[in-house]
């Protein structure tokens, strides 16, 4: 690297030298001066192209350059201006003063750009930061800040100003940088006359401000409105209960996230016009005055409620096509199973046949509840060209099918098949419960706040839920029947249980008693 150096070095002299033909001839120690300067100006222009490129620049790099080509400069100055090479090498050294200038416009700090020398940079630099303190304190004193302006601290906010001007007006006015930070002065002066000439009111309508402020502070309903905010944030949280890919949609087994989802759904639009409503209302705790719990609240809310609602709109509009798209591919599913007298197929609950036709039934239900319309057809459609399917391999789906392993993991098993028991014994005497199944590991915790159209008023959930499979003997058979407990936290972890009975009960439903275990 030196040796190309070197040889550049040579070139760069050589053409220099030969640049001027008819110049004056150097004597041997002109020369070499003349020599040393182009070396410095090959280096500088070598350092200057990296900054150029992507080498991090700084005001430090800048002042390096900038000494080395005025030493070069000077080295020129001191040989006769006609002598060989002397010209070219002076040229070439304003080309790259004009390069560095540019570098130092695009890349450098405020203060370099005003081309003061380093003391003057660095002040200039410091004095811009002032400025920007100054006009961020004043907007915490603005219509819309958080803090009160009053006398002592416009007196303290004007001396700060007055220095300020004070120390600009030691530069050169003429100095673009300078006049810039001066009119940003000016401008930071005219805003706090501003504030000045209309402290009274201003003071007075803080003053009112406040007193709003802490009337709903005072009031019985700030505490619970706060947690009726942070229960709504909360809600709208839950998007993934309304992504099209979302795994309960495609899971039968995952009974209470659907029940949830299919809840939400129903009550969303009245929730984000209670929350809208709150926001109204508690609108003046939104610049951090008063109840830090408030704004954080509201913030947060602000933060989600657009997501929810992007939401829903994302899983409304892809929903028909995706509905359409699975309801062929169940279809040929089912036809296939029937062809290959796969019985396992129809009675696989967690199979791909019972994912995808819960997966066109919820999603249509969904769609429904946000307000869509037009895939209930299709869901119906569906379920009855499925059964027809299944009532061709009924025997064989039927005598293939077990009941579901118990996955619960909780120590109040016994207790929960007793209750169901008592409930069933109650409600359905006649009928004998052959067996009571837990195949999901856990309850899963609900706590949100719902809407009662009934009364016209909100109100905490707060329970735990878990679905299970109550097999109940008819004839040879046993019929297997989803129901759903329910522990009510809010009312002493009072059980209850609820059930859906269809008159027709599917092959995929059914079962042999002989083959109950």
């Amino acid at each position: 690297m030196k040796a190309l150096h070197g040889a550049l070095g040579s070139a760069l002299l050589v053409c220099c030298v030969s640049a001027v033909c008819a110049g004056d001839e150097l004597d041997k120690k002109e020369t070499k001066a003349l020599e040393r300067a182009v070396s410095v100006l090959e280096k500088a222009e070598a350092k200057l192209a990296e900054y150029e490129g992507e080498k991090h620049y700084s005001d430090r790099a800048g002042e390096g350059l900038e000494r080395s080509l005025e030493q070069a400069q000077e080295k020129l100055a001191g040989l006769p201006p006609a002598g060989e090479g002397v010209g070219a090498a002076s040229k070439r050294a304003e080309e790259l003063s004009k390069r560095l200038r540019a570098l130092i416009l695009a890349k450098g700090s405020l203060g370099a750009q005003a081309f003061l020398g380093s003391k003057a940079s660095a002040n200039i630099n410091t004095y811009d930061v002032q400025l920007k303190n100054f006009s961020a304190e004043l907007e915490k004193y603005g219509a819309d800040g958080k803090f009160d302006f009053n006398d002592r601290v416009k007196g303290r906010m004007q001396s700060q100003l007055q220095k300020l001007e004070e120390k600009l007006g030691e530069f050169p006015q003429d100095n673009v940088v300078v006049k810039s930070l001066v009119d940003r002065g000016k401008a930071a002066r005219a805003e706090l006359e501003a504030m000045s000439q209309d402290l009274g009111a201003a003071m007075a309508a803080r003053a009112k401000e406040e007193a709003e402020r802490q009337a709903l502070m005072d009031a019985p309903a700030f505490a619970s409105d706060i947690e009726r905010i942070g229960g709504l944030v909360e809600t709208f949280k839950q998007t993934y209960l309304f992504t099209l890919d979302a795994g309960y949609l495609r899971n039968p087994l995952d009974g209470s996230t659907y029940e949830e989802a299919l809840t939400l759904a129903g009550e969303w639009t009245h929730h984000a016009q209670t929350y809208r409503g709150l926001r109204a209302k508690y609108a003046l705790f939104m610049n951090g005055r008063g109840s830090t719990s408030m704004m954080v609240s509201l913030r947060e809310a602000d933060e989600w409620l657009p997501r929810f609602e992007a939401a829903i709109q994302t899983f409304q509009a892809g929903a028909p096509g995706l509905v359409a798209v699975t309801c062929q591919q169940a279809r040929a599913l089912a036809q296939k199973a029937v062809a290959d007298k796969n019985h396992r197929a129809f009675s696989d609950f967690i199979g791909e046949l019972s994912g995808k036709t819960a997966y066109v039934r919820r999603v249509a239900e969904l769609h429904a509840k946000l307000g869509g319309s037009g895939l209930a057809p299709q869901a119906e459609a569906l379920a009855k060209d499925l059964i027809d399917e299944q009532e061709k391999l009924a025997v064989d789906i039927v005598a293939g099918n077990r009941a579901p392993k118990d996955a619960y993991q909780g120590p109040d098993q016994a207790e929960l098949e007793a209750f169901v028991r008592a409930q069933w014994a109650k409600h359905f005497a006649d009928e004998e419960v052959v067996g009571v199944r837990f195949p999901n590991e856990s309850f899963q915790r609900t706590v949100a706040w719902r809407w009662d159209s009934s009364k016209k008023q909100s109100y905490k959930v707060d329970q735990s839920e878990l679905w299970i499979r109550v097999l109940v003997k008819s004839g040879d058979e046993a019929l297997i029947y989803s129901c759903l407990l329910r522990r009510l936290h809010l009312d002493g972890d009072k059980l209850t249980i609820r059930w859906s009975r269809s008159k027709r009960v599917p092959p995929s439903e059914r079962m042999l008693l002989a083959n109950l275990d």
